[in-house]
This record gives C-alpha cells, structure tokens and sequence, in this order.
C-alpha cells in the first residue's frame, strides 16, 4: 500500500512538473513572439520571413542596417540606383548624394555595404543611415572576396523591398551616373521586361596566376574562359531579372568574381538576354581626354555612364548636366530597337 502511494505521489509530481514547464516556454514564446513584434513596429521596416532569408550559400542572412520599403514610403521610382560602396567611402557616398544620387524626381537611390571589424566604423555608418535614410548593409564582411554576395544582396533587396520599381541601375561608388538621361531612356522604353543593358564582355580568359587578387582555381571554374557577362560598373536591369537572378543564386555553387557570377553564370542559368549598351556608355580613355584638353565635356549629357573618375570629375560633370537640363534641353532621341 504505501509503495502504491509513493507511485501515485510520482505522477503526481512528474504531471506538475511538466505542466509548470510547459506554461514557462509557452509563455517564453509569446515573449519572443512580442519582441520580435515591437521591434519591427518600432523600426518601421518589414523584414523578409525566415525562409527567405538566403543569399546564395547563407542560410542565415539578415541585413544589420535596412531601409523603409518603397510602400511603406508611399513611393513608386520609376527605377531605383543600387550602389556598391566600400565601408571607409564615405566620401565618394556625400559626393554622390551631393551631385547626380541627389536628384530624385522619379528614383531611388541606396548604398550597399557588408560588415566591419571596427566597432567605430561601424558607428560611424549607423550614424549615417539615420541621417540619410540610404544604406543597406548585410551580414558578410565587406571583402573583394565577398562581392558577389553584395551583388545578389543588391537583386534581393530590390524585389522583396521594392517590388514596385520597374528598373534597376546597378552602380559603383566611383562613377559618373547621368540619371536625367536614365529617366528619360526608361520611360522611352516602356514596359518592357526581360532586359538587361551593359556593356558586354565576352571570351574573357579566367586568370590562374595564384599572386593575383583575380586569381580563380579550377576548382572554383573549370573552364578557361568566362560566359558572356556585363561589365558591372553600370547596368540596367528590369526587376523582373532581378528577381530571377537572385533566386538562381540560392542553387548555383559561389563565384567571388560578382560579374561574371550575378551577370554572367546566373544570367545564363535564367536565360536572360542582354542588350549591348553601344554608344550610351562613355570609355574611360574618352572623360580622361575630355578633363586632359579641358574641352567637349558638354558631351556628357549623351551618355549614361562613365567610371574611374575623381570625386571633383564626377562633380564637373554633375554642374553639365544639371545646367543642360534646367535649361529644358534634354531630348535626347534614342535608337529604341532593344
């Protein structure tokens, strides 16, 4: 009898046992749930649900500093300027706002970062975002090795948080970005979809010598020589691609060289085609000619882009083009047969 009633004491006591425990986690849960809730409320930017959170071989991607959506800004940019930006760039970023990023009639402009190792770096850049509203940065660290996760970060971003953009240009933070011209080239084109513009590179040889940073193994590409793929420096895409691309990442081995991956591996994979850019596009030996014989940098206004450039070049520039548009004068007619 009384081994009968120590049983009973057992089960007793295991039954409340449990019962406590499964109060506390299910009270846990709803803690964390309401957490997370405030903490969204609070900053006001939606965040990708947890299965969307890859980037090509990262299953635990987040973006550490992240921007309003476009509905949430009420906003609908007829194309938005993804920037790649070094974390120490922070003059080349005030520059660009301060010249061609700072005109925004129809689009949106954003710089792209990974992470850093400096805790005032890092400061540094969240002081930034809050003051401009403009910087996304990821959860990598911020390498040459690591473009391509920028490069797909850039692609994700756009069609999970601005979804509304018909197009998207795709820059570096050392280049001249002619985004009156671009305005009016977008609404020339309409609503078109599948489109990629870039200069194109084809038959590139992969570099093998080992003390080069552009050095690739064969065992990251095995063949000698790249797809065709855009030059990276400027593109324009529709969101359509964009969306395509970042997803082909999520099952397509890394590349870290990020055109020939994003523009080139993953391009083909999705079956886009690209449009060569053809006379929109201004070499770098022509803008060194331009500032060598201080002559014909009116010329600029007929071109999309141009790269390599001084921060005080890309202002020259800048003061040509707005003069030449206040003055009612960009109606440039372009050769729409893409």
């Amino acid at each position: 009898m009384n081994e009968l009633k120590s049983h009973r004491r057992l089960w007793i006591f295991f039954i409340l046992v449990l019962l406590v425990y499964t109060f506390v986690v299910w009270n846990i849960g709803k803690s964390q749930s309401y957490t997370v809730e405030i903490v969204q409320r609070i900053s006001g930017i939606e965040y990708p649900a947890p299965d969307r959170r890859f980037l090509i071989d990262l299953r635990d991607f987040d973006y550490i500093i992240n921007q309003k959506s476009c509905r949430q800004l009420k906003m609908q940019p007829k194309f938005i300027i993804l920037i790649h930006s070094a974390p120490r760039k922070r003059e080349n970023r005030d520059n660009i706002r301060q010249t061609w990023g700072g005109w925004k009639l129809d689009h949106r402009v954003l710089f792209l970062l990974g992470t850093v190792d400096s805790e005032d770096l890092q400061n540094e850049i969240q002081s930034e975002s809050d003051f401009f509203g403009d910087i996304v940065q990821g959860n990598f660290v911020d390498s040459y090795k690591n473009l391509s996760y920028k490069h797909v970060m850039a692609m994700k971003w756009a069609t999970e948080f601005c979804p509304e953009t018909q197009f998207i240009f795709k820059s570096d933070d050392d280049i001249f970005v002619n985004t009156p011209l671009i305005s009016q080239f977008v609404q020339k084109l309409g609503n078109v979809t599948d489109f990629i513009l870039c200069v194109i590179n084809g038959g590139q040889p992969v570099v093998r010598e080992k003390n080069t940073k552009w050095y690739v193994s064969p065992e990251e590409f095995p063949n000698d020589t790249y797809p065709v793929y855009c030059s990276g420096c400027g593109v324009l895409l529709t969101t359509d691609v964009a969306r395509k691309l970042h997803k082909a990442a999520e099952s397509t081995p890394y590349l870290f060289v990020d055109d020939v991956y994003v523009l080139g591996i993953l391009r083909e994979k999705i079956g886009a085609r690209i449009s060569p850019i053809g006379d929109l596009h201004m070499g770098s030996d022509k803008s060194d000619d331009m500032f060598a014989k201080k002559k014909n940098i009116t010329d600029v206004n007929f071109y999309m882009f141009t790269y390599e450039l001084t921060n005080q070049q890309i202002g020259q520039f800048w003061e040509v083009v707005y003069d030449y548009m206040s003055k009612g004068y960009y109606k440039k007619e372009f050769s729409m047969t893409y």
